[in-house]
C-alpha cells in the first residue's frame, strides 16, 4: 500500500526537473535499442550514418526518414506503432 492509498498527505510539488538532453539520465541507448529492434525485424540495421540524421528530429520526421532510407515495407504510422511497443519494453 502506498501513501496515497493509506490516506497519507504529501507536500505540494514545488519544482520539476526535465532532463531533455540526457544530462541526468542517459536514455539514448534505450531509444537506439528500440529503433534497432524494429528495423532489424525487417533485416535492416540502424547504422550510425542514419542515426546522426535522425537525432534532433520529431518522431514523425524520424519515422518518415527511417522508413524511406531503409526502405522498410511498412508505413511510418506502422513504424511508430511498432516503435511505441518497443519503447514500453525498454523503459519498463
Amino acid at each position: 500500500m502506498n501513501g496515497i492509498q493509506n490516506g497519507q498527505k504529501f507536500a505540494p510539488v514545488s519544482h520539476v526537473v526535465f532532463d531533455m538532453d540526457g544530462l541526468l539520465l542517459d536514455t539514448e541507448p534505450r531509444y537506439e535499442k528500440a529503433i534497432s529492434t524494429v528495423t532489424e525485424r525487417y533485416g535492416k540495421p540502424y547504422k550510425l550514418e542514419l542515426k546522426v540524421r535522425v537525432i534532433g528530429t520529431t518522431g514523425r520526421d524520424s519515422a518518415n526518414l527511417i522508413c524511406k532510407e531503409l526502405e522498410l515495407p511498412i508505413t511510418p504510422d506502422q513504424y511508430i506503432e511498432e516503435l511505441d511497443r518497443e519503447y514500453l519494453k525498454v523503459f519498463d
